[in-house]
């Protein structure tokens, strides 16, 4: 059973330790909830972190994708930001690993996390209201527009802003845990300590050009080397579209399982899998 917050006799206390409270209940939510429906996927323990609703960031995010929401159109008073990335336990991630089609692990892991996200997220509403925090929880996927396949609210640019890890060359975000998991955020009307962000790249290529693993890994041309990219600059091209023909033939080959439109093979088999590489070199 998961450890309820501790009800505390004022509303300064909570502020004073709310990050610390907040990170600890998302940490044994995880592990409650798997064990509570007798989950698949194995988990490691999640990483939390937080942003201001304000951070300039933001900003920079819609004007590269327009129609993406800052916090404040997603809750009336919106002051912070809490993001956290639900890590795969390494049998997950190896599951993936051969073949064409995603595994069953895989689609298990991501169908279950979803509807673990989605819990996790009116759990916490519950559990700070108690201390008149307002809160919105974001639906984990499947908020996009589905012709331009951009979001309407990206949790991997949210967890970057809010100190969580960096973007590798496949876009997706590098923790201290790797990239192979779950990414869930809620915004808050409360103020939260923003967490530090990483102050050098956790991307191999990025940081060394050491890597391209996650290239070599799609073999479905959706990720690659870019045709005359500048003399002695390498430079990448994603091709959402293409990725998600992948994904939807993926959702084909498991549509008895619920929608499960997802591949990750250049998120698995590579450096940043499960660790933050540069602490492997």
């Amino acid at each position: 059973m998961r450890r309820p917050l501790r009800r505390f006799s004022s509303t300064s206390a909570l502020e004073n330790r709310v990050e610390r409270r907040i990170a600890r209940f998302v940490r044994s939510f995880v592990p409650a909830y798997a064990a509570r429906i007798g989950a698949r996927t194995g988990y490691r323990a999640p990483r939390v972190g937080f942003a201001s609703a304000r951070d300039p960031l933001f900003d920079k995010i819609i004007k590269r994708q327009p129609g993406h929401l800052r916090p404040q159109d997603l809750l009336d008073g919106a002051v912070s930001v809490v993001c956290y990335f639900i890590p795969f336990a390494p049998e997950v991630v190896k599951s993936n690993y051969d073949g064409d089609r995603c595994s069953i692990e895989w689609v298990y892991a991501y169908t279950e996390t979803n509807a673990l996200i989605e819990e996790l997220n009116r759990a916490l509403e519950t559990e700070l209201s108690a201390f008149g925090v307002r809160c919105r929880g974001i639906a984990p996927t499947h908020d996009f527009d589905r012709a331009a396949l951009t979001s309407r609210w990206s949790h991997r640019h949210a967890a970057y802003v809010a100190g969580l890890g960096t973007f590798g060359v496949h876009n997706l975000l590098i923790t201290e845990l790797g990239c192979c998991g779950r990414l869930g955020s809620m915004i808050v009307d409360r103020q939260l300590a923003p967490t530090k962000r990483p102050s050098f790249e956790y991307c191999l290529f990025y940081r060394n050009e050491s890597c391209l693993r996650c290239v070599e890994r799609c073999g479905f041309e959706a990720l690659g080397l870019q045709d005359g990219a500048v003399s002695g600059e390498k430079r990448f091209f994603f091709d959402r579209h293409r990725c998600y023909e992948v994904c939807l033939e993926n959702a084909a080959a498991y549509r008895d399982m619920g929608i499960a439109d997802i591949c990750g093979k250049c998120s698995v088999k590579v450096p940043c899998a499960t660790v933050n590489p540069v602490y492997e070199e």
